[in-house]
This record gives C-alpha cells, sequence and structure tokens, in this order.
C-alpha cells in the first residue's frame, strides 16, 4: 500500500481541491473516499473558519489528509489529522471579525421552530458574538451554508439524534457565555435572572 500526504495549510485551499479529482482521475475510477474527503469541506470549514479583517471565509486551523492506494494506485482509504486551531477566537475576536461559522449558522440559519428547540435568539444577545461588532458577512447565506453542513454530516451518518446532540452542544457554547456572574463576600453569584435562566437552559441542553 502506498501513501500521499496531502497538507491543508490555514490559507490555502487549493491543493486538496485539485489533486484528490486529479488522483482518482489518474486511474480512471473512483473509490467514493475522494467524494467523502471533500464532502468534509463544509463540515471542517463551518467548525474551524471564520471572518477575519482580511478573508471572509479564513482556516483557523492546519490539517494533513493521508490518503491511501493499492497496488494499482486505487484510493483505497484515508485518514485526516487537524491541529492548531485557534481557541481563542471562540470567546473572543477583534473589532470587524468573527466567531467561527456555525456559530452564526445556528442564529441566522436555522427556521424560528429550530431555534426554539435549542432556546436560541438573535446573534446579537449572545456575549461570545456580539463583541466584535461584525455578525454578518456580504452575500452569505447562513441557511443555505448550514443545509450544506447538514448534508454533509448526512454523508457520515450523522442525521437524527446525532445531529440533535451535536446542536445541543454547539448552542450550549452560545448560551454558557451568557452565564455571567457578580462578587458576592469572599465568592461569587449568578450576576441576574438572565444568567440564572442560561444556567438552567444549558443544563438541559447538556441533558
Amino acid at each position: 500500500m502506498s501513501e500521499i500526504n496531502l497538507y491543508w495549510s490555514v490559507v490555502n485551499r487549493v491543493p486538496e481541491k485539485l489533486n484528490l479529482p486529479f488522483l482518482s482521475a489518474r486511474t480512471g475510477r473512483s473509490s467514493g473516499i475522494d467524494k467523502m474527503v471533500l464532502a468534509s469541506v463544509p463540515v471542517l470549514e463551518a467548525m474551524g473558519n471564520a471572518k477575519t479583517g482580511r478573508n471572509d471565509n479564513s482556516s483557523r486551523f492546519g490539517k494533513l489528509i493521508k490518503i491511501q492506494f493499492d497496488e494499482d494506485y486505487y484510493i483505497i482509504g484515508s485518514t485526516m489529522e487537524h491541529y492548531l486551531l485557534e481557541k481563542s477566537r471562540l470567546i473572543f475576536q477583534a473589532p470587524g471579525e468573527r466567531n467561527f461559522h456555525i456559530f452564526y449558522q445556528l442564529t441566522n440559519g436555522m427556521s424560528q421552530e429550530e431555534k426554539d428547540k435549542y432556546s436560541l435568539r438573535e446573534d446579537s444577545y449572545y456575549n461570545y458574538i456580539n463583541k466584535s461588532g461584525c455578525m454578518t458577512v456580504n452575500g452569505l447565506d447562513e441557511s443555505k451554508e448550514l443545509k450544506e453542513f447538514r448534508e454533509a454530516l448526512a454523508l457520515f451518518d450523522i442525521t437524527g439524534d446525532l445531529e440533535h446532540q451535536m446542536f445541543c452542544i454547539l448552542a450550549s457554547v452560545l448560551h454558557i457565555g451568557n452565564i455571567t456572574f457578580k462578587d458576592e463576600g469572599e465568592g461569587c453569584v449568578l450576576e441576574n435572572s438572565d444568567a440564572e435562566k442560561e444556567l438552567e437552559i444549558t443544563a438541559n441542553l447538556l441533558g
């Protein structure tokens, strides 16, 4: 078995987009694995990309894709490693920048019925995404992006209850950011009734 490593840097998506179809075309056959790797892009972008001062869809992580071949150069497997995720972006964004795309897909891309399921409100309400003054991207349809995200998840059999659990966790991140405290004596307590409500919502979502 042979192996080729495709490195996807935090700024360059071209190698993956061009090389995978090319490698399949070389044999005149497709195992479907190349399509699954490419199908992972909407998931990785939603969870690891964000709008920055220079790029509306900047990768805030790196990844290494390993493609395995048999003796006839037929793609038979693939593994992926990701690293260097910009974790600090989760709680802070510079002016004009955004958090990871997925949070805006939840607040701006879900139907009201779905938002109610996760007790979600408008994007401006949440501390983890409202501090930079930027919550939209010109020309970006969050509903469409969320649909593509879900379709990509489905290819990996993440549907139904699994998808629901994922959204519960993601929504909880937003709610946790609104659980605020104030000093009281030598300790602290929840700041107000809104913080108490957010704590209750988070506990219910995480079950």
